[in-house]
C-alpha cells in the first residue's frame, strides 16, 4: 500500500514494518500464527476464564458487606462498650464468614453455571428468565447459609461459638470448591 504525506512524500507502511518485525522475531508469519492459535490462545483462554474471577477479586467485590456489619459492630459497641470482647466478636466473625468464606464462593458457583449455560440463552427472554434464576439461586444459596448458621446457634446457644463451627465447616467447603472448579485448560480440549 503506498502511504504518503500530505506534502507527497512517501511513508512507511505501518503493516510492512510489523509484518518484518515479527518474521524477525519468529522466522516467518506462518510461525507466528501457529504461536498465536497454539500458546497465546492457551495462555489467553487461561487467563480469560480461570484468572478474570480469582478469589481475591470476588471478595473484593463482596467488601460492602462489611459495612452492613460495621452498624452491627458499632450497635453492640454502644451497648456493651467497646473492650467487651464477647460483645464484639460475633460481628467479627460475620464479617470473616461472609466476606471471606461465603460470598466469594458463591459467587463463584453461580460464575461458573453461568459460563457453562451461557449458549443456552439465545433470546432475550432466556437470558432475562437465566438472569432471574441466578439471583433466585444466590439468594437460596446464602439464606441456606444463613439457615445452617442460625441451626449452630439455635443448638449450641452460643452465637460466638456458633460461627466458629460454621467457619469451620464452610472454610474447608468454600476451598474444596476452589481447588475443583473447572480448568480452562479443560475447556481448550
Amino acid at each position: 500500500i503506498n502511504h504518503v504525506s500530505r506534502t507527497g512524500e512517501h511513508i512507511a507502511c505501518d503493516r510492512e514494518v510489523i509484518c518484518r518485525c515479527i518474521v524477525a522475531w519468529f522466522g516467518s508469519l506462518e510461525r507466528f500464527e501457529d504461536h498465536v492459535r497454539g500458546k497465546v490462545r492457551a495462555v489467553l483462554v487461561q487467563q480469560l476464564m480461570r484468572d478474570a474471577f480469582s478469589y481475591w477479586h470476588l471478595a473484593q467485590v463482596a467488601s460492602p458487606t462489611i459495612f452492613a456489619y460495621l452498624d452491627i459492630l458499632a450497635s453492640r459497641a454502644r451497648e456493651y462498650g467497646w473492650h467487651s470482647g464477647y460483645a464484639m466478636r460475633p460481628p467479627l466473625l460475620f464479617i470473616a464468614r461472609d466476606f471471606i468464606v461465603v460470598l466469594p464462593t458463591l459467587m463463584l458457583v453461580l460464575l461458573q453455571l453461568s459460563y457453562k449455560l451461557r449458549k443456552a440463552c439465545d433470546t432475550v427472554l432466556k437470558r432475562l428468565l437465566f438472569s432471574f434464576l441466578l439471583v433466585f439461586l444466590g439468594v437460596i444459596m446464602y439464606a441456606g447459609a444463613r439457615f445452617f448458621v442460625t441451626l449452630c446457634r439455635h443448638f449450641l446457644e452460643d452465637e460466638a461459638l456458633a460461627n466458629v463451627v460454621v467457619l469451620a465447616v464452610l472454610s474447608p467447603l468454600s476451598l474444596l470448591m476452589w481447588w475443583c472448579s473447572p480448568r480452562a485448560e479443560s475447556e481448550l480440549e
